[in-house]
């Protein structure tokens, strides 16, 4: 207890020291944890699903293009009695939106799935009410607890009947359902996100069984293997598998297509997919966050111990008495230890403390998510970053106190290259909020091929619509609106892939199915015009048009005239070339501009699910309001919820967004940890040199001088920690880079810049130290000598 009452009287004493020790620590401590936590939330990620390293959904492709998370409906009876696979399940989801009603009660339902009871144990989902075996029956529905809520109140849903409103062609069809449960608790940690899970079986049993036998991608299918199965023999064996059940429905040959098991584990940090369930997230991007964080809690580490050793060399004399009075080595330690262990006790608490007051502002800079204080995992990551600190804090203090003795002075010496580390971080996080920084603004002045600005998406219901026409054709009446065209697909919406195979030559690409008015619409530049046929006509763009001229002759692209086989047989391929569109990037930044073709077809007689209105700048408001009143009188159900499309496409960047925002906030942070060490470090070399300056004054040194001199010793060390950071943060910029196919470049002034503000920040923070000790009267540091 004597080494706690000295401990406690010592922090006392020291109070300028400690607060600044404890404000550093608290906020390194506050923005580790939330760091930490948020990452291990994101690896936390479907978990809580039984025999989780065993679990995988089926990908597929066709042609080496993009995968589809969803795969062939016919799996479901393909997968049937093979010896690898212990469980699987099949189940739908729908893009289109519900209304749900109970009388004038209506609930919008999102994300709709539909399933059955191998769904829901396969999953664990739970019930807090009802019987999960009546989902076998048809046109039965589980509800989430919310929509539950919102459609009953407090009266028990169990039994009573729901109608779905499923806004197609037939805008007044309306379809009975009996509530047959109620969900327990949402899939917060989950890919999987549902709001209402239907029976499979009833009213859309039929849509359901036609899919079966077609090659669509329709379904979800995900299976979990027993221990020694192998994924990869299974994958080779799926083809064979569906080949008794699609092998001659219509469509590309089985061989076309590639499907492959993906583990459960990677499904959340594979965003890109197409029809995913929800959106992933970049491993990469949780990767740097976490890099961050534990730079962070480092760069307070070694704040922590520097300002240690300054608040220690400032009590030596008191360790110098109890060494002569008697105490043990072992006493002096645990002195210092109870005093380290008080800090970090008082810090952690602060550091909490301050997470729980800035719940609100954490959850908005993290899009919406938000600490679980009832999570044992907090708790821990709390103990382990105190524990951590208490442990290096102890064993550097271990080391020292067991020197031959601890009269053998001060040692400051040591806390050189603990700044030297500090602000070593502040600078390679810098540099690369800069180049983050540098990277969005190349993104965002990209020249994408196509002008995405003043253009609105409106989605029709159902799959096809015969009235997007009459729409279209409404739209275009209203003032402001420049063109109008409709689309089955458009950069940013996920798009479909094809192969063209000319005898031994394959030709993967992506294609669009549009109207006559798309390529205007879109203010694609066209480059050239073959032919011009209103019916159909395909336009490639210029990377496909020059792969096709490497092998053959514009005249037999422009006609059609490829060879069907190896062998040259005059068997043609009915795909003919009707004009060439420039380079656009119709895809993401992430991806490389490549084959691309535009399926052009008459709007008579194709009725797409995207109408895209470009309208005048300035004039949105009025626009969409006009053409909420027009959708409203044609579809009479759905509500109007457009999309602006270069909104979409900024979409696509958001987490390069919150990264480079929470990467700037905590520089920043970083940044004011650091200069509170380097003020209180320079603040006591100050104070030990004051008889010196003084001494010097007296002999005639100028003010410049004395602050030149007490400088240059703190600042060489930060010009040496900006060199030592410069080959790691170029590795890692290049490391993060890799991950665009169009990327700015690391400029030299992003370092330039780095170490102007390193070396600025760190000149005044000392130089303020300087020149209060430079201007004092050197009579008050002499006055008892």
């Amino acid at each position: 207890m004597l080494n706690l009452k000295l401990a406690i009287r010592h922090l006392l004493k020291e109070k300028f020291f400690v607060t600044v020790n404890l404000i550093g620590l608290t906020v390194a401590l506050a923005v580790a944890l939330v760091i930490i936590s948020f990452v291990g939330y994101h690896y936390s990620y479907d978990r809580d699903v039984v025999g989780y390293d065993k679990v995988y959904r089926i990908i597929s492709r066709i042609n080496n293009g993009t995968f589809w998370a969803s795969t062939f409906s016919a799996f479901d009876k393909a997968l049937e009695d093979q010896p690898e696979i212990e469980s699987y399940t099949t189940f739908y989801k729908n893009d289109e939106q519900f209304d749900l009603l109970n009388g004038d009660r209506v609930v919008r339902i999102k994300e709709p799935v539909y399933g059955d009871r191998r769904f829901m144990e396969f999953f664990g989902i739970e019930l807090k009410s009802g019987d999960v075996s009546f989902l076998e029956e048809p046109n039965t529905v589980l509800l989430s607890q919310q929509a539950a809520a919102n459609l009953f109140g407090d009266t028990d849903p169990l039994g009573k009947m729901v109608e779905l409103k499923y806004n197609a062609q037939d805008q007044a069809q309306n379809r009975s359902c009996r509530v047959v449960g109620v969900i327990s608790k949402d899939q917060e940690n989950s890919h999987l996100k549902y709001d209402m899970i239907l029976s499979k079986y009833g009213h859309y049993e039929q849509t359901l069984n036609h899919i079966d036998g077609m090659k669509v991608y329709g379904a979800y299918v995900y299976l979990r293997l027993y221990e020694n199965a192998d994924p990869v023999v299974l994958s080779d064996k799926f083809n064979s598998l569906l080949e008794p059940f699609i092998g001659d429905a219509h469509g590309p040959p089985l061989e076309a297509f590639e499907s492959k098991l993906q583990p459960l584990s990677e499904v959340h940090f594979t965003p890109g997919l197409i029809r995913d369930i929800s959106l992933g997230v970049r491993q990469s991007h949780l990767d740097i966050l976490l890099i961050v964080g534990v730079l962070l809690f480092l760069t307070a580490l070694f704040n922590f111990l520097v300002m240690d050793v300054t608040i220690r060399d400032t009590n030596l004399k008191q360790s110098h008495i109890m060494q002569i009075m008697g105490s043990s080595r072992t006493r002096i330690w645990l002195y210092h230890l109870w005093r380290v262990v008080l800090l970090v006790l008082i810090g952690g608490t602060l550091a909490v403390m301050v997470v729980k007051l800035l719940r609100e502002l954490i959850s908005g800079l993290f899009t919406g998510w938000s600490i679980d204080f009832g999570d044992s995992g907090f708790w821990l990551v709390v103990i382990g970053l105190s524990a951590c600190i208490v442990l290096v804090s102890g064993l550097s203090d271990l080391r020292n106190v067991f020197k031959k003795s601890v009269l053998s002075g001060s040692r400051l010496n040591s806390s050189v290259p603990l700044l030297l580390f500090q602000f070593s971080i502040v600078a390679g996080l810098i540099a690369f909020g800069l180049l983050l920084n540098k990277q969005l603004n190349f993104i965002r002045e990209k020249d994408l091929g196509f002008n995405p600005e003043n253009i609105a998406v409106v989605r029709v219901s159902g799959p096809r619509n015969e009235k997007i026409n009459v729409l279209k054709e409404e739209v275009l009446k209203l003032p402001g609106v420049k063109s109008a065209a409709t689309a089955q697909h458009y950069p940013g919406f996920r798009l479909q892939d094809l192969n063209l195979e000319l005898g031994n030559q394959n030709y993967p690409f992506k294609f669009a199915m549009v109207d006559p008015d798309a390529i205007n619409t879109l203010d694609i530049k066209v480059e050239e015009v073959f032919s011009e046929n209103q019916e159909f006509s395909i336009f490639i763009n210029e990377s496909f048009y020059i792969a096709l001229l490497k092998s053959f002759a514009q005249e037999d692209i422009v006609a059609g005239n490829f060879p069907g086989s190896e062998d040259d047989s005059p068997e043609k391929i009915d795909f003919f070339v009707s004009g060439v569109v420039d380079d656009f990037h119709y895809n993401s930044l992430y991806d490389e501009v490549g084959n691309f073709a535009f399926f052009v077809q008459s709007p008579k007689d194709h009725h797409y699910r995207f109408l895209l209105v470009k309208y005048e700048e300035g004039r949105a408001l009025e626009v969409m309001e006009g053409i909420d009143k027009t959708f409203s009188i044609i579809y009479p159900g759905p509500a109007f919820e457009p999309v602006f499309l270069d909104e979409q496409l900024r979409s696509q960047y958001e987490s390069e967004e919150r990264l480079l925002s929470v990467t700037g906030w905590f520089a920043i942070i970083a940044v004011l940890i650091a200069v509170t060490g380097l003020f209180a470090y320079s603040s006591y070399l100050v104070r030990r040199r004051t008889k010196e300056i003084g001494i010097r004054k007296v002999n005639g040194a100028l003010v410049s001088e004395v602050i030149v001199l007490l400088n240059k010793g703190l600042l060489k060390w930060v010009a040496v920690s900006f060199l030592l950071a410069i080959p790691f943060a170029l590795w890692g910029m290049h490391e993060w880079l890799k991950s665009f196919a169009y990327h700015t470049a690391v400029s030299w002034w992003i370092f330039a810049a780095t170490g102007l503000i390193v070396f600025a920040v760190a000149a005044i923070t000392v130089s303020w130290n300087c020149w209060r000790a430079a201007i004092r009267n050197p009579v008050e540091a002499l006055r008892y000598e």
